[in-house]
């Protein structure tokens, strides 16, 4: 490449596009990721280049290192951001890239960005298979909830799956233009005021605009599509205002009516502020629009054969020996009342993509059980067997799943409450991360 740059006209949703390698699930956050610039710059520094003093290396951070020709990235793992470096060197077939890469052949971050997570990860062969919640927390530090499309109505967020987790490219190509287990990104969510109606249109209609991480021309090819006929209700003046352009880019819009029909889950990642820092030795962070006044704990803990793997609650005598965090929500979460408060509890398993590039048996199946704890005897003690063998979970996750993190959003009353994160079976060893999110809350 006789121009190389490492940013060509600034930062666009079409400089990610997906290559040979099945990680449609990066790349479809990468492409969303560029949608929101402060977060996209925590991941992607701008201070750097392929001109100057560069040597063939580059460092990848806010740093004067990259005139060395070290690039570094900076992502998202269990907790704390993790520094990666990478050198320049990328796969190529005939001189063209053959993984994640820009429509601008001159353009390189993506492809970059791409190797650095490939690195933190293992190889590029442990980005076959994924979900998209794993990638949009990596490039956050945020949390995801994802939704079931059959099961809940009208919502917007940043991420779709149609199907299963798994995806790789080539996977089948429906008539409708939809890539069955695939991911897509939502770019834009608008409500249109149509002038007139057509057939069962209504006068209003949802519209969500969604990219396909190919970046080509296998999109959506129903209602709303490029050059359907549904665009003749719409104005001049509307059209402009969106931005509307037909082309083989891999993006179209489509009603929210149809992605219930056609899409399997919605991933929504509320993406935490970069530039908020820890305000107390207990690591309680600030988070967005999760609530303005949640506040963050996060534990670190393992699973170790024979110590503290005691399995499910099958088994009592086994399961108490699992790790026991307690909190307390407060009595003035709620502007001074008891009302019950969200809180959401996520359980995430810690380096297992490194440690199997297999996906059928990357994830051990986890859950965790929330108890309420009402002795102040008990407080901040390891809780027995006799405890758990006479109460009911206030909640438990729904099933263990063999998922990187499971979580559940729950409502609790004021008082003190127990988790114990647990495997389906016993004597795993695995390092975890739990994280509880809540307006008021005191953990041990």
């Amino acid at each position: 490449m006789p121009h190389p740059k490492f940013v060509d006209s600034g930062f666009s949703r079409f400089d990610a596009n997906q290559g040979l390698l099945g990680d449609c699930w990066f790349v479809a956050a990468v492409a969303n990721l560029t949608l929101h610039e402060d977060l996209l710059f925590r991941v992607v520094p701008l201070e750097q280049g392929f001109e100057g003093d560069y040597c063939g290396i580059f460092y990848f951070h806010v740093n004067k290192l990259y005139k060395f020709g070290i690039r570094q990235n900076m992502f998202w793992q269990y907790g704390e951001w993790i520094d990666v470096c990478i050198d320049d060197r990328l796969p190529t077939i005939d001189g063209e890239l053959v993984f994640m890469h820009s429509t601008q052949k001159a353009e390189f971050w993506p492809s970059l960005l791409e190797k650095a997570y490939a690195k933190l990860c293992g190889c590029y062969e442990n980005l076959h298979f994924g979900t998209g919640a794993e990638a949009m927390e990596d490039l956050t530090g945020g949390i995801v909830e994802i939704f079931d499309l059959r099961m809940f109505g009208p919502t917007a967020g940043l991420q779709f799956s149609d199907g299963h987790e798994n995806q790789e490219p080539g996977e089948l190509i429906l008539p409708n233009g939809l890539v069955q287990r695939h991911e897509f990104g939502i770019t834009d969510v608008k409500t249109l005021k149509l002038s007139s109606y057509w057939y069962n249109v209504p006068r209003e209609v949802e519209l969500l605009r969604i990219r396909n991480p190919y970046g080509d021309e296998v999109e959506w090819k129903g209602a709303w599509s490029d050059g359907s006929s549904q665009w003749e209700l719409v104005s001049e003046n509307a059209k402009y205002e969106l931005g509307l352009k037909f082309a083989a880019d891999g993006e179209f819009w489509m009603s929210f009516e149809d992605v219930k029909l056609h899409f399997h889950s919605l991933m929504i990642c509320h993406a935490c502020n970069p530039d908020h820092t820890c305000r107390s030795s207990r690591n309680v962070q600030s988070c967005d629009e999760l609530c303005k006044n949640w506040k963050l704990f996060t534990f670190h803990g393992a699973w170790v054969r024979g110590k503290s793997a005691g399995g499910c609650p099958e088994d009592l005598n086994s399961f108490v020996i699992n790790p026991q965090y307690q909190f307390e929500i407060s009595e003035d979460l709620n502007h001074g009342t008891e009302k019950p408060s969200n809180c959401i509890i996520a359980l995430m398993q810690k380096y297992r993509r490194l440690e199997s590039s297999s996906p059928t048996f990357r994830y051990y199946h986890i859950g965790f059980l929330v108890y309420k704890v009402d002795e102040p005897s008990l407080f901040d003690h390891v809780l027995k067997v006799d405890f758990f063998r006479n109460r009911r979970p206030v909640s438990k996750h729904f099933g263990f799943e063999n998922t990187r993190e499971v979580y559940q959003r729950l409502c609790l009353e004021k008082g003190r409450y127990v988790v114990v994160p647990c495997t389906i079976e016993k004597d795993l060893n695995c390092k975890f991360l739990l994280r509880i999110y809540a307006n008021k809350l005191y953990a041990k």
